[in-house]
């Protein structure tokens, strides 16, 4: 049985305070992680699909359910010009 998993609109990402729960995993950008956002991004792109991102903030663990935009070193960039932390990402599900 799945962890239930709070859901929030993606327009309040605005109000979320993003932690990293792991400061000193510090090869986690680098990592299975890196790889998924960039195939999400690439299948946003193509099949306009959309992902649950799941992350860590201030509120406990939440999730999006959003296009990836962009992937960069350090943030992800989803609708709304809205960035995510990388390393506040706990996963990413279809």
């Amino acid at each position: 049985m799945e962890e239930y998993i709070p859901k929030i609109p993606l327009e309040d990402l605005v109000h979320i305070n993003f932690i990293n729960p792991d400061p000193d995993n510090r090869d986690r950008e680098g990592t299975a992680l890196r790889k998924e956002l960039i195939h999400a991004l690439k299948n946003g792109n193509i099949n306009k699909q959309k992902y649950n991102i799941i992350f860590h903030s201030t509120s406990g663990v939440l999730k999006i359910y959003s296009t990836i935009w962009i992937v960069g070193e350090e943030y992800i960039g989803v609708k709304g010009n809205i960035v995510i932390p990388i390393s506040s990402i706990l996963d990413i599900k279809l």
